[in-house]
């Protein structure tokens, strides 16, 4: 609905560089007046949306100090962000499938890899026996951009957030990066005040 308020049409891919920078589809919004209704109506949207998000930040230099290459990187941060996911899901009792963003072959394999692992082993700690991860964890997918899928889009979007608050950023009130910022705090996902034991148990670790 925002994208055809806007653009008349809905192939639009909302990345959140352009949208800063006012560059690409978003050159329109030069006009500053269109950019504060376009900023309203995505705070609104995004605020209005039931979803979490949890985020993995890594600093590359640090982790070169440590003899972590890229793919050791790669490797260690899909099989960290597939394992948090199930444990998110296992905490809550639900089901849930893996959606990535296709980058390159390398890549994408690691996050096969990963989810085949807990698959096939399921979790050591806490004990979570495999078949129960199939259970949980159904299915993995690859997009491309291409696909406009607009949960790749809010990712995006967030993504920037969570880069901004690793990094310490204090924008300008009112701005695009003050808005997602904002957005961020109240979608980040944090532990439940009084969670019950069985959330405990998935989400201490």
């Amino acid at each position: 609905r925002i994208k055809f308020k806007y653009w008349g049409h809905t192939d639009i891919v909302f990345h959140s560089s352009d949208i800063g920078r006012k560059d690409g589809d978003f050159k329109i919004f030069k006009d500053k007046s269109l950019y504060k209704n376009f900023l309203y109506d995505l705070e609104n949207f995004l605020n209005g949306s039931n979803f979490k998000m949890f985020f993995l930040a890594v600093d590359k230099n640090n982790a070169g100090k440590v003899g972590w290459n890229d793919i050791k990187i790669y490797k260690e941060t899909t099989n960290f962000i597939i394992r948090n996911f199930l444990l998110i899901l296992l905490s809550n009792d639900s089901r849930g499938e893996v959606i990535i963003e296709s980058a390159t072959a390398e890549k994408d394999f690691y996050f096969h890899r990963a989810l085949g692992h807990f698959v096939a082993e399921g979790l050591k700690k806490p004990k979570v026996h495999h078949s129960k991860v199939q259970e949980t964890l159904t299915s993995i997918s690859f997009v491309s951009k291409k696909n406009h899928d607009i949960e790749e889009q809010v990712a995006d979007l967030l993504a920037h957030a969570a880069k901004c608050k690793y990094l310490k950023r204090i924008p300008r009130q009112g701005t695009y990066e003050d808005i997602i910022l904002k957005i961020l705090k109240k979608k980040i996902f944090k532990m439940p005040r009084n969670a019950s034991q069985i959330k405990e148990r998935f989400l201490k670790f």
